[in-house]
């Protein structure tokens, strides 16, 4: 009888743990499949390069030394969308890629630009992350 109560004990803790587990890692997968780093590959990869061409014209457009970086890193990002992109694909991907390049700048303006501080440091922060998501999964490949 002893023995069955440290087992119920245990059993117990493990389930506790493995649901609090569980719970802290929904909202993780949840984000990461929102920015489409699960899924198909021609709206991540299309909004990567758009993402990174919106990221390398704003920092020629201010001067940063990281455009060459940014550059070569958006140049690899188009040839893999090359060879993701269906041969009846080109229009979709031209669609989601300048779609992403128009919302990727309009969060570097407001982070550069913007008159609310909060505002700015939110819209970097968005900036920063969906680029490390591209350039993870890049560095990854």
């Amino acid at each position: 009888m002893r023995y069955f109560c440290l087992i119920d004990y245990f059993m117990g803790t493990i389930c506790i743990g493995l649901l609090v587990l569980c719970f802290t890692l929904i909202p993780v997968g949840q984000a990461e499949a929102r920015d489409g780093l699960f899924g198909p590959p021609l709206p991540f990869f299309a909004g990567c390069t758009g993402r990174l061409s919106a990221l390398m014209e704003f920092q020629w457009l201010i001067g940063a030394p990281e455009a060459a970086q940014t550059a070569e890193l958006r140049e690899e990002m188009v040839l893999i969308l090359d060879a993701v992109t269906p041969p009846d694909g080109g229009r979709e991907a031209l669609s989601l890629r300048v779609s992403a390049k128009r919302v990727h700048w309009a969060l570097l303006t407001t982070a550069a630009f913007g008159t609310d501080p909060d505002r700015a440091v939110q819209a970097q922060r968005r900036a920063d992350h969906l680029i490390r998501g591209c350039t993870d999964r890049l560095l990854r490949s």
